[in-house]
């Protein structure tokens, strides 16, 4: 059971590393600062269940006003593209995703399960 908890708590970092890395980014390309803010959500019990996380920089605006949909980039004939997949990977590892603006400040939520599985392979 030890070990499943560990592995558990690695792929957890391991997703969490993925989002805030992949979220800032695009945020500091638009030429904002960043602050990132965790929070824990726990049980009845007192086990955490979940990790809250918002960002915010003051940069411009997300395009549209809204997060990016996620979708993979195209292929072409070359081989896989080079980039594209940031907000595809935060869609499959992160939940109650949220963006808003306000007072100048961009606004991004989102949520971790504690109980992440380990990668395949």
């Amino acid at each position: 059971m030890q070990g499943e908890t560990a592995a558990s708590a690695r792929a957890g970092a391991g997703a969490a590393a993925i989002c805030l890395d992949f979220a800032s980014d695009p945020m500091a390309v638009r030429g904002g600062w960043i602050a990132v803010a965790a929070t824990i959500d726990s049980g009845a019990d007192g086990d955490v269940q979940a990790l809250r996380f918002t960002v915010q920089d003051w940069g411009r605006p997300m395009p549209g006003g809204t997060l990016p949909d996620g979708t993979l980039p195209p292929s072409d004939e070359g081989g896989p593209p080079e980039g594209g997949f940031g907000w595809h990977l935060i869609r499959a590892l992160a939940s109650g995703l949220d963006y808003w603006r306000e007072g100048g400040c961009n606004w991004f939520q989102f949520s971790l399960k504690t109980e992440q599985k380990p990668p395949i392979g």
